[in-house]
């Protein structure tokens, strides 16, 4: 197999001539004459031999960046001994193949390793494999075999995330940028599962394009680095991580002007970690709305930058409140986990499955509103004096009940309370606006001093103090009346 014949060559002459056969070609015959004096070799045939390289085909292509390990499938192939090998990889656009990014020549062995820096991790392949000879040969009994092609992943491949994304002051390394409509600023690992650095310009150039995101599994934004975008148009951050975060630098978003184009909420942060830490120099500032999540059970969110935003949430099931928080409209807390209970008036961190905020982390959000809770919070339990200093309006809300502990008791203007369970506020509270209790259970609120108006706060409808229009007839005269 794999070895062909042309037709034969045949000599002629007088006898006793020299014979040769062309180059390439071999004396497979001979033609002799005998008789009438005559005997000698009057002719020659000469025959071509070739071996045909059988076709490799390509079994896997793992993509580490900027250095490919291709794989030949070379099991079902004639088992030819020094058989040499070459691999080339094209963009995936490149459908004429003319010109390989990277090339492996003259390769002995099935699994061949390609280094290139114009590789990372994600780019679209095109990847071909050949046989191109036989160790020694000339070429010119062997014959190359023909080219097999692979396809590899998308550029925009999920799997290519760095361990640790450092933003700094230091040049950009093993890190890249995907840009894909209005994401401006996808940035992902040249070599997977190792370190990169971005430039801080670098990342707010692409920030004032549009859309930005991290693939990483820990951020740490140093100190060295902060970013305070130009007055012009620009995007968002929206990243969200599985390790931990750290922001030490300022973050300030607050003079965009507008959305990049084909981007939207320019400006705002919502950044998640397993826990997420922002230390005084930390301070972020963003025009419309920040966010900022620890999404492990036991992750910690600790503020200890200040907050400045037209909205901001916090969510986790610990949280840290070291820091101002300013919003123009509303903040709201809440817990992580569905089901967490929270504790409000908690001066520790320490009890199992609560989310504990203190008196004095309340008195440090300046907001027309606070929001604490959700309706997917466990109970909630006011165990402290709970006067915020600058909120005007402070909802809770749990899918369970409000209760009080100790001395617990809530002194604001406005309050509203949502719960599915009982709401037990009958320590001495002090509200001196709208008061909104709403729940399917039973309602134990006390106020001595002060006149409140049953109403709606942030969307909670007042159900219990609100009056009633009630019709009487036939009642006898001086007769006393009690109407709930």
């Amino acid at each position: 197999r794999n070895k062909s014949n042309v037709d034969p060559q045949w000599g002629a002459g007088a006898p006793n001539n020299n014979w040769s056969c062309p180059a390439g070609q071999f004396v497979v015959g001979l033609l002799a004459k005998t008789g009438g004096g005559v005997d000698g070799i009057t002719g020659v045939t000469c025959r071509s031999l070739t071996y045909q390289l059988a076709t490799p085909s390509v079994s896997a292509v793992v993509d580490n960046g900027n250095t490919l390990t291709v794989t030949l499938l070379l099991s079902s192939m004639d088992p030819i001994a020094g058989a040499r090998y070459a691999v080339r990889v094209y963009d995936e656009t490149d459908t004429s193949q003319a010109t390989p990014i990277a090339e492996a020549l003259n390769q002995a062995t099935s699994s061949i390793t390609i280094t290139d820096s114009d590789l990372y991790c994600g780019r679209a392949y095109r990847v071909t494999a050949q046989a191109t000879g036989i160790s020694g040969g000339n070429g010119t009994f062997d014959r190359p075999s023909g080219v097999s092609t692979v396809f590899t992943q998308a550029a925009d491949a999920s799997g290519c995330a760095l361990t640790t994304l450092t933003v700094s002051s230091n040049p950009t390394s093993n890190v890249r940028q995907i840009t894909t409509g209005a994401n401006k600023g996808i940035f992902t690992a040249i070599t997977k599962n190792t370190t990169g650095n971005l430039n801080v310009a670098d990342l707010k150039s692409a920030w004032q394009q549009g859309y930005i995101s991290f693939r990483a599994t820990t951020l740490d934004w140093q100190a060295s680095a902060p970013l305070i975008l130009d007055s012009t148009t620009c995007g968002r951050l929206d990243t969200q991580l599985s390790g931990t975060v750290s922001i030490a630098s300022e973050i300030n978003t607050s003079a965009c002007t507008g959305n990049a184009p084909g981007a939207s909420s320019f400006g705002n942060i919502a950044i998640t970690g397993s826990s997420l830490t922002t230390t005084s120099g930390g301070v972020i500032v963003v025009k419309d709305s920040a966010s900022l999540s620890a999404s492990s059970g036991s992750g910690v969110l600790t503020i200890g930058g200040q907050i400045s935003a037209g909205r901001i949430s916090l969510t986790a099931n610990k949280l840290a409140l070291n820091a101002n928080v300013l919003a123009g409209s509303k903040v709201s807390i809440q817990q992580q986990t569905d089901g967490t209970a929270i504790n409000v008036g908690s001066t520790t961190d320490a009890a199992s499955s609560t989310l504990e905020i203190s008196d004095a982390e309340i008195d440090r959000v300046s907001a027309t509103t606070l929001r604490i809770g959700t309706n997917k919070s466990g109970n909630i339990t006011v165990s402290q004096a709970i006067s915020p200093a600058i909120v005007s309006f402070l909802a809770l809300e749990t899918n369970g009940a409000v209760g009080r502990s100790g001395s617990g008791s809530i002194s604001v203007a406005n309050l509203g309370v949502k719960a599915v369970g009982a709401i037990d506020l009958g320590n001495n509270n002090s509200v001196t606006g709208n008061l909104a209790l709403n729940t399917s259970g039973a309602v134990t609120y006390t106020q001595t001093v002060g006149n409140f108006t049953p109403a709606t706060v942030d969307g909670i409808v007042a159900q219990y103090g609100v009056p009633n229009k009630i019709t009487m007839s036939q009642v006898p005269a001086g007769s006393p009346v009690d109407a709930t």
